[in-house]
Order: C-alpha cells, then structure tokens, then sequence
C-alpha cells in the first residue's frame, strides 16, 4: 500500500493547491490577473492571504476576498483526494462531490455542516451514505469520520491564520 493512500478507494494527487486561482467561484480573468499582481496565483496562496491585507492591495471589498479565501482553503484541503471505485475507472474529488451533492463550496460551510453531524454517528453515518461515500456495510466510517474532523480541525486552522511575509 501506498503512503498516498489514506485509506482504501482514497489517493491523495498533491495537486488542488498548484491550480489556478480561476477555478474559485467569483474569480474571472481580470481578477485572477490583479491578484496575479500581487503574488497570488495558486489555490494555496490564495488560501494562505490575509483577507484584509488583499482586500486593501487589490481594492476589492473584503467579503469577496474573504469568500475566495474560504473556498480555496475547502479546495486546498479536499480538491486532492480523490475517489477511485473498484469496478468505476472515473475519479471525482471530495471537493467535487461536496459541492456537488451538498452544494457547499466554502470551508466554513462544511465545517459548520459537519460539525452539526459529527456528534451523532446515525446522523454522520446517514450525511456520509448520502455523499456516496459510506461503504453498504459501514466498515469505512471510522476512517471518514477521522478525515472529515481532521479537514475540520485543519480548516480552523487555516481561517484563523495570518501569513508571515
């Protein structure tokens, strides 16, 4: 086994935080350009900003910045894993799947998601089978639950944080 693999179905590709910053809702061309010029042009750097640093820089209101921020930590954190089915050669991130089926697209609302669910296994349980991600026989829900806190806990984290420079 891997040291990629978080646990069986699951690979980490070390990638969501190389791609482009386009890819957050909100950020088109000419955006993604004017934070271009201020050193941002990756997920990861978008997710590491002072929100309100930038929001000065580029002259965008700081709701906005701190909305892209929020997104590209949750695509930082889960745009890299992805879902391989034994008999289904497709692969769909955690990220995709998330904002697919819950339609949740920033960190703190998946944290504010999970964090409802995660005290109660029935409910954690019911959320992870709806996603599509819960085996039939429940046998991988100590492993999601571990994931999906430690997504939670690093989110806390990134929100809170100030960059250094």
């Amino acid at each position: 086994m891997s040291k990629s693999e978080i646990f069986r179905g699951w690979k980490r590709r070390n990638a969501a935080g190389n791609h482009h910053i386009s890819i957050i809702e909100g950020v088109n061309s000419v955006i993604a350009q004017r934070l271009a010029e201020e050193g941002i042009d990756s997920i990861e750097q978008l997710a590491l900003i002072d929100p309100e640093d930038i929001s000065i820089r580029a002259k965008y209101p700081l709701k906005f910045v701190i909305d892209w921020k929020d997104q590209a930590i949750l695509y930082l954190l889960t745009g890299d894993i992805i879902l391989q089915k034994n008999s289904d050669p497709s692969k769909e991130s955690l990220f995709n799947i998330i904002d697919k089926r819950l339609g949740i697209r920033s960190a703190t609302s998946f944290v504010e998601s999970w964090s409802e669910l995660s005290s109660n296994n029935a409910s954690a349980k019911k959320y992870l089978k709806g996603l599509g991600l819960l085996s039939n026989d429940g046998s991988n829900f100590e492993q999601l639950e571990y994931l999906f806190s430690n997504i939670t806990r690093q989110t806390k984290l990134l929100i809170k944080s100030k960059p250094e420079f």
